[in-house]
């Protein structure tokens, strides 16, 4: 046990810190990383584990553990191909807390029954309201979907907080959101008048 008090690695930051003198282990690290990655990548595609805990024992607490880990985290979102909010994403119970700002409000399909509406890339001043209805229950559904999924993976007591475009009247012709849309209808449809683009 004695040994363990005197034989270690000088922490800190100081100038003679393991930390500012360890560019040999490094180079040790970086010459090694490749059989890493093979090893992570080889694991993950075989395991697909739900939660991947990574430890790096080394001699010492230093920028070659941060870099190491990094490297082994980045392996492991090249291989993950991100999914939909609208589905599960974590373990159950695996969440203390949830945010999600700015996306809400892009629906996970096309709503179905938009026929009357094929010059519009949104609900627009003109459009009738039967496209109104397929938008707002495609809401519905994705919302509550969104919601369930989030209550599986939320621990008890866990947090939410959500924020996402709206409108304040009930009443779309209203014009409230338009300015965002409409330049960017206008621009599209132009495109497609010149054959730039396919209407679909």
């Amino acid at each position: 046990m004695e040994l363990l008090k005197v034989f270690h690695m000088k922490g800190g930051t100081g100038e003679s810190s393991y930390a500012n003198n360890s560019s040999v282990q490094k180079k040790v690290i970086s010459t090694a990383m490749p059989i890493t990655m093979e090893a992570i990548t080889r694991f993950y595609a075989k395991a697909s584990p739900a939660k991947l805990a990574i430890a790096d024992l080394g001699c010492s607490s230093s920028p070659n553990t941060l870099f190491t880990v990094l490297e082994i985290i980045k392996a492991v979102q090249n291989l993950c191909v991100p999914g939909s909010f609208y589905g599960r994403l974590f373990p159950t119970k695996s969440l203390q807390f949830v945010h999600s700002a700015n996306s809400l409000h892009w629906l996970s399909k096309v709503p179905e029954g938009l026929e009357d509406n094929m010059e519009n890339i949104y609900i627009a001043r003109t459009s009738p309201p039967n496209v109104l209805n397929a938008y707002y229950k495609q809401f519905c559904e994705d919302f509550r979907r969104f919601l369930d999924c989030r209550a599986e993976e939320l621990v008890s007591g866990g947090g939410m907080v959500l924020s996402l475009t709206g409108r304040k009247s009930s009443d779309h012709s209203k014009g409230e959101c338009y300015s965002i849309w409409e330049p960017l209808a206008s621009a599209l449809s132009k495109m497609v008048s010149e054959g730039l683009i396919e209407e679909d």
